[in-house]
């Protein structure tokens, strides 16, 4: 439990940003841990136990849309944080681009071609344990990308912030 709105807001710095955009963050969170923990009993020993990889796929699908969305609302304000954000806001927005692009528009990321329509939603990666999602040319790794959000998301520090987001617009 936290004592005070100063320990709160260093916890959770994105509300100095928007206490909406913070919301969604810990939603992204609370999905990405139960991918994570569907993922682990898709592969529960030898086998896979396909309720669980289609349970984690579709989370992922739905993961995969709403933080890219935060991200770019984030991306759009960028002069809302500090500069030590910018290049990892873009490389975490242009990850999360190349999975979101042929799941949600079913094209090529940047390019004007098309994803086939008749494909499976993803590919795994049963060393690994994982979900390959993207352009099926050139997949990349559920986990990876549940990561990388993460460690940028929780990089963020509380002088990272400058200003509110309604400000961006001023």
């Amino acid at each position: 439990m936290l004592d005070n709105f100063e320990e709160f807001e260093q916890k959770n710095p994105l509300v100095r940003f928007s206490w909406y955009l913070n919301g969604r963050i810990f939603v992204l969170n609370q999905l990405s841990s139960e991918i994570i923990e569907n993922l682990n009993k898709a592969w529960p020993g030898k086998g896979l136990c396909v309720e669980f990889l289609q349970k984690a796929e579709s989370q992922l699908w739905f993961w995969t849309l709403g933080a890219y969305e935060m991200i770019r609302t984030m991306d759009q304000a960028k002069t809302c944080f500090s500069c030590r954000l910018h290049p990892q806001l873009l490389a975490v927005k242009n990850r999360l681009s190349t999975a979101r692009m042929p799941a949600a528009k079913m094209e090529v990321r940047s390019k004007k071609t098309p994803i086939a329509s008749d494909r499976s939603p993803c590919d795994f990666d049963n060393q690994n344990r994982d979900l390959l999602i993207g352009d099926p040319e050139n997949p990349v790794s559920g986990r990876d990308v549940l990561k990388e959000f993460s460690q940028f998301i929780s990089s963020i520090r509380l002088e990272d912030i400058l200003k509110r987001h309604e400000d961006s617009y001023c």
